[in-house]
């Protein structure tokens, strides 16, 4: 009765006569007659010779996802969207990016974030701590910046990998710490040096748009990133202070000072695909999370 009423019927025998079409159906099912005095009748329909199709089960969405090779451009357009407040999860899903690979982009840039420091909005002399500003790093790059990143991603998918050797992969698990709070980027061991390298290269930021500084007193890393092939000069001879080179240990839980390291600063451009230290550091650690990954893979 209740049933009818919500219908707008007076009497339930309004829905029973005319709108409930199942009701022989499941009379034949609850009352089943095998007899031989029992006939069908020809001009009836009968339901056990309609055919039956079979509906296959909806599987979990993660389950039904063919996740393929990560490329340099489907890893730009996840942080693209993430920068426009999209979550990292549904951002991977939606580039059908594996989720252990959104995870390492995610710890890469947060852990990054937090480290570095941005202008306020409201007054560009008031610097703000990235723990205040989560996801200022993504958010700071304009449509302009993220359009050239994409597009220089897309034209140069074939040449975007670096084989590494096992302890230079190992290496860039100090990723989020070599871009420093002032948008320097700083390498120390062999694999910080080639990732910078290989991002030059794919970005096509020409040798004239940067310098290579070297900590004051640190012969070693002056031999070791000229020997990469950079022109690097110490602070005093640049005019150019280093920000401080700090990692965090895993294995002892522990912050240690790094002495013997050097770092890049470019300059402000008028133009090129790269042209600010915000758009490096993107372009950094999005070239060196893909090589990460796939050397580790």
């Amino acid at each position: 009765m209740a049933l009818a009423r919500l219908m707008g019927h007076k009497f339930p025998s309004t829905g029973l006569k005319n709108y409930f079409h199942l009701t022989t159906q499941w009379a034949d099912q609850l009352t089943p007659i095998s007899q031989q005095r029992v006939h069908n009748i020809d001009e009836a329909l009968q339901l056990p010779d309609l055919p039956v199709k079979k509906i296959k089960t909806v599987g979990n969405i993660n389950e039904n996802l063919i996740y393929g090779s990560p490329t340099l451009g489907k890893t730009l357009q996840c942080l693209r969207l993430v920068s426009l407040g999209m979550g990292y999860n549904r951002a991977g899903e939606l580039m059908r990016l594996e989720p252990k690979y959104v995870a390492l982009l995610q710890k890469v840039f947060e852990t990054t974030n937090t480290r570095m420091r941005f202008s306020a909005s409201s007054d560009k002399r008031v610097k703000l701590s990235g723990q205040l500003c989560p996801n200022a790093l993504l958010e700071s790059i304009p449509d302009q910046a993220w359009q050239r990143l994409l597009h220089c991603a897309n034209e140069n998918t074939g040449s975007a990998d670096l084989e590494l050797e096992d302890d230079e992969l190992r290496h860039l698990q100090e990723l989020p710490y070599l871009i420093s709070q002032n948008r320097q980027v700083l390498m120390e061991q062999p694999g910080h040096i080639k990732v910078v390298q290989h991002t030059l290269e794919l970005f096509q930021i020409p040798e004239s748009a940067y310098r290579v500084v070297v900590k004051d007193g640190s012969i070693t890393a002056m031999q070791r990133l000229q020997g990469e092939g950079f022109s690097s000069q110490y602070e005093t001879e640049a005019k150019t202070k280093l920000d401080g080179f700090t990692v965090h240990l895993n294995e002892r839980g522990s912050q240690y000072q790094i002495k013997d390291y050097g770092g890049l600063v470019l300059s402000r451009l008028a133009d090129g695909v790269v042209r600010n230290g915000l758009d490096l550091a993107v372009a950094t650690l999005a070239t060196g999370s893909l090589v990460f990954y796939k050397g580790s893979s």
